[in-house]
């Protein structure tokens, strides 16, 4: 008995609706790298005064191009405070700690060349910051205050940073690379680390020690 072969329309009908499957699956691939480079997570960080910091970074795609990071801080009704920092592929926020004082809390912020920390009092009115500061292109708006954290302050961030779990910096930190629905992220003890060696670099109107347990190295706040 004879085989037979389909005939010249019904291939024509497969190869059809072959290269449609292929479309739509090229299009919905498009669409979901479209989306994760759209998507962002949001972290919520706790604080022993009841009070939250929630930080909703940008996108990587905005990212890529310049946008913000919105820190909103939170507590009880009415206290409330909005900090917009600089986000871009090579500057970012990277994790918020509270401090020694319960109405202030510290952001470390890896700013490409260096490691900021930043100390924001949600009680006070925000006051402008010199244009010769590196905080002045970090801070785009906020509605309390902002300035440079002290010695202290950098001795808390540190020892803080050194007992961190890494799960903990992991669910609280925004991600060294950040796609979408999974991300690249830090290590505690290495942004430990960056902190301890961004002290001795120097900006205009710095004033430098000399380090007491490291001959011939300066540092902008010594430790006794």
């Amino acid at each position: 008995m004879l085989e037979t072969s389909p005939t010249g329309s019904a291939l024509f009908r497969q190869n059809s609706g072959m290269k449609r499957m292929k479309l739509l699956m090229a299009a919905f691939g498009v669409a979901a790298f479209a989306l994760l480079l759209c998507w962002t997570k949001t972290r919520v960080v706790p604080f022993n005064n009841g009070g939250f910091v929630r930080l909703k970074p940008a996108s990587f795609l905005g990212s890529v191009f310049g946008a913000k990071c919105t820190l909103t801080y939170k507590k009880g009704q009415n206290d409330e405070a909005h900090i917009d920092l600089l986000q871009t592929f090579w500057k970012w926020p990277v994790i918020v700690i509270p401090s020694t004082n319960c109405n202030v809390f510290l952001c470390i912020y890896d700013n490409d060349v260096d490691v900021q920390l930043l100390r924001i009092d949600p009680s006070h009115p925000f006051k402008t910051l010199p244009s010769s500061r590196p905080l002045s292109r970090i801070v785009l708006a906020s509605s309390c205050e902002i300035d440079e954290a002290s010695g202290d302050d950098l001795d808390f961030a540190i020892n803080s940073l050194k007992i961190m779990p890494t799960d903990v910096f992991k669910r609280h930190s925004i991600p060294n690379l950040n796609f979408g629905i999974f991300g690249v992220y830090g290590d505690p003890r290495d942004c430990a680390e960056g902190l301890e060696m961004a002290d001795e670099i120097v900006y205009p109107g710095d004033v430098v020690y000399p380090d007491p347990h490291q001959k011939g190295r300066w540092v902008k706040h010594p430790k006794p």
